[in-house]
């Protein structure tokens, strides 16, 4: 029977945890990835930094054979179904892990073109709702360009597009993009302060982050956020802070012990299309500094509501059996 709720969780994890040892042997930080994901029992998880999950098609046959042990000791472990984006230009691809059992159907879809690393992109159905698609997007986007993230941003909106949400009452879809933005969200209503650019001494950093004023000042690049909350996503932790009372779903998620970068800061986020966002139930950002540079963020949404949402959007008939 399935739960009342579905948990989504996305994690960038520093380089897949890090290299294999000496004989093959998998190191620490993935195992103990793996095992604080697992404690949250989620339905859908988007990882960031696959590194040595994936390989490109021209690697050696032993290479290949490493990348799939790794992804598949992470599919045993999770006891979810993994799905790999190809690597594009980069070397950290995503991934996304799905409990089967809790959806009646599940489907790669084509990555999309024009991004640096390309996402994973998953359709999928609840058993209850059969006729209507949520596609669940696993996102890392560029660290290095402000122009490139725009680029991809404007990629994600044709997915928001598809929604219609400007239409009544909408089409039987949904839509979750969980990721590394590599950019911050609009200050207001943010409880991490915004960086201040002039005290940041890497420089290249700050050229990837931030755009110049005419004055010379550097305001911090939020076109991501700005772009996918006009357009109709929600951003779960901010719904969760000020609709939910929860203020620690705003918790920043990476730049820890990071001074010279300017600090710490929001940038790995959940959005949901806003026509669901009464859907959240909480928002948990989740401590893995014991293993990686970035925490995780895990997003539990009620499946009755989420159910009810999808089934008037498209009214739902039960298929009579035959006899």
């Amino acid at each position: 029977m399935p739960s009342d709720v579905l948990r989504t969780l996305t994690l960038n994890l520093d380089h897949d945890g890090g290299p294999p040892g000496p004989n093959g042997e998998l190191p620490e930080s993935f195992y103990l990835a793996q095992e604080l994901i697992a404690a949250s029992r989620p339905d859908v998880v988007a990882r960031q930094e696959m590194t040595w999950s994936q390989t490109r098609e021209s690697a050696w046959e032993s290479v290949r054979a490493a990348a799939d042990h790794r992804f598949g000791e992470a599919q045993r472990i999770l006891g979810m179904t993994g799905y790999r984006a190809p690597k594009g230009h980069g070397n950290n691809p995503t991934a996304m892990f799905v409990r089967r059992e809790s959806f009646a159907t599940v489907e790669q879809q084509p990555h999309f073109l024009h991004w640096r690393t390309p996402p994973t992109v998953v359709r999928l159905t609840l058993p209850e709702a059969p006729d209507a698609a949520i596609t669940a997007v696993s996102v890392h986007m560029a660290c290095h360009s402000i122009d490139v993230r725009r680029v991809e941003t404007d990629n994600l909106t044709t997915l928001v597009d598809k929604l219609k949400l400007h239409q009544e009452p909408g089409p039987a879809a949904g839509l979750v993009v969980m990721g590394d933005m590599n950019g911050y969200p609009t200050p207001e209503g943010e409880s991490t302060p915004p960086v201040e650019w002039s005290t940041v001494e890497d420089r290249a950093h700050r050229h990837h982050r931030a755009t110049q004023r005419p004055d010379g000042t550097w305001e911090s690049c939020t076109y991501t956020d700005r772009t996918l909350r006009n357009t109709g996503m929600a951003d779960a932790a901010r719904w969760a802070a000020h609709h939910l009372g929860q203020p620690a779903a705003l918790a920043p998620t990476a730049g820890h012990g990071k001074p010279g970068q300017g600090g710490p800061a929001r940038i790995d986020r959940t959005y949901i299309n806003e026509n669901d966002a009464d859907c959240i139930l909480d928002v948990t950002v989740l401590d893995t500094s014991g293993f990686t540079d970035h925490h995780a963020v895990v997003v539990t949404l009620s499946r009755r509501k989420l159910v009810e949402n999808l089934r008037r959007r498209a009214p739902y008939t039960p298929v009579e059996l035959a006899g």
